[in-house]
């Protein structure tokens, strides 16, 4: 479901906001701008991060941050639901009341979306583990437009980012990501982790694999965007956006977008060299040096995925040569036809949608 999101309120809203708790600084350049920021103290528990921008000749707004599972149960792990949405409004009500902003319901729930993380805990079966699926996920054949960066932490977990500059797909390891915001929140890929430590206590006592799948949109442009490609409504407000079906739909687009990458080629189970033999049975008028190359090439994607021979391929010659042994290998070797067991797990529990949290588990 829903987990960090960023609305915005502008005045008549924010016309008596208190800002004396704000720590404020101001830039000057060709326009006056002025910028206050609220961080509340880690002493009073999770709370929302207020920001206040106005320019002299400009827009007045505030931002308000907030990770909506913590703000009901303390972590994000335990999973949101449609029906928690009027007590996240009447949460932030309550919480905006000590800045002198009192707020109506209905200005909460209309207020425009900056900024949305969608996610979604899997618990992964069978001997499947976090690590085995990211090996296959960062061999996959994307667009060149989205870059990936792998992190790897020191107790063996790692996180995958597919990323371009107004979106992220992350995925990666929620228990070794807890792991390593006890040592320190840097380390995490969620930089307010603290709160949630006593629940990494309980989740290492029990024998799990769990998965995380997050899809961040950076701007409202994004969202719009996304939302056009689903063909969804293209409205940004709080409460048209916090939606469990919008969730999945977000994240089954991002997930089918890389796991589509991996079906490229499939040697099966032959060894090389029967491959070869089959192909140039199949092919009479190929030639020897060609043949040789397709079988190569299928053997490295095999092995390191179709990016790495990709990249090796446009840096040493151009994009179209890529395409074109990308063609030769479909048509020669054919493509793969079934997908990984557990890549199969992690589409089947996105789309069966389930509310994940620990009580459940415990059940």
């Amino acid at each position: 479901m829903i987990d960090t999101i960023v609305i915005q309120l502008e005045p008549p809203v924010t016309d008596y906001l208190n800002l004396s708790m704000f720590q404020s600084e101001k830039e000057f350049g060709k326009k006056h701008y002025f910028k206050a920021v609220y961080n509340p103290p880690k002493t009073d528990g999770y709370g929302p991060c207020l920001t206040y921008t106005s320019r002299t000749f400009g827009s007045q707004t505030l931002s308000i941050q907030f990770s909506v599972p913590k703000l009901l149960y303390s972590n994000n792990f335990d999973e949101v639901e449609d029906d928690d949405f009027e007590k996240i409004v009447q949460i932030i009500r309550k919480y905006l009341i000590r800045f002198n902003l009192y707020v109506r319901s209905d200005q909460i729930k209309e207020a425009p979306v900056r900024v949305i993380n969608y996610s979604k805990n899997i618990i992964l079966t069978d001997h499947c583990t976090c690590s085995m699926i990211m090996r296959e996920l960062r061999k996959a054949d994307i667009s060149k437009m989205v870059d990936i960066t792998e992190r790897e932490y020191k107790n063996g977990g790692q996180t995958l980012y597919f990323h371009t500059n107004s979106s992220q797909f992350v995925i990666y390891d929620k228990i070794k990501e807890l792991e390593s915001a006890k040592i320190s929140e840097k380390r995490s890929v969620d930089k307010s982790s603290a709160i949630q430590l006593n629940l990494l206590e309980q989740l290492i006592e029990e024998p799990l694999e769990v998965l995380r799948l997050e899809v961040r949109l950076n701007d409202k442009r994004k969202i719009k965007q996304t939302l056009e490609s689903l063909g969804l409504k293209k409205n940004i407000s709080f409460e048209s956006l916090f939606k469990q079906n919008i969730a999945k739909f977000m994240l089954l687009h991002y997930w089918e977008d890389v796991s589509a990458g991996l079906n490229l080629v499939d040697l099966g189970k032959k060894a090389p060299i029967d491959s070869l033999e089959t192909i140039t049975k199949n092919n009479p008028k190929l030639s020897r040096q060609k043949a040789l190359a397709i079988i190569g090439a299928a053997i490295i994607i095999n092995e390191n995925g179709s990016r790495a021979i990709r990249n090796i391929i446009e840096s040493k010659w151009n994009t179209k040569e890529w395409y074109r042994q990308k063609n030769d290998l479909l048509r020669l070797v054919g493509p793969k036809t079934a997908k990984l067991e557990y890549i199969n797990m992690v589409e089947k529990s996105l789309l069966e949608f389930k509310k994940l949290s620990y009580a459940i588990i415990k059940q």
